[in-house]
């Protein structure tokens, strides 16, 4: 489970969060999650099979693994819809590391 994340830029940024921002950045520093992103931002909510046609280099296996460690991160969100899951970007945490990057943009 993910917690909330602390900004670097202010007081009181210990080990903890430090740790919680270095795990998310990881979950971030892969092309092929990078691309995962970027389609479900640019679409919207997709399953993993829609999420499959539109990188068309992934296959499922390697595109499960890829969105677990994204949801992990609590970068990505997933609901089930009958016999489907679908993916989603976690705005709000997304935004929360892109603020907490920014110099000035938390305090």
């Amino acid at each position: 489970m993910t917690t909330a994340l602390r900004s670097p830029f202010a007081a009181g940024f210990g080990p903890g969060a430090a740790v919680d921002l270095a795990d998310t950045l990881k979950a971030l520093a892969e092309p092929s999650r990078l691309r995962i992103l970027a389609i479900l931002r640019a679409e919207g909510p997709l399953t993993g099979v829609e999420i499959e046609t539109r990188l068309g280099t992934l296959k499922q296996p390697s595109i499960a693994h890829h969105l677990r460690i994204l949801g992990e991160a609590g970068l990505v969100t997933a609901t089930k819809h009958g016999a489907y899951v679908v993916r989603e970007l976690a705005t709000d945490r997304l935004l929360t590391v892109a603020a907490l990057l920014t110099p000035g943009g938390e305090r």
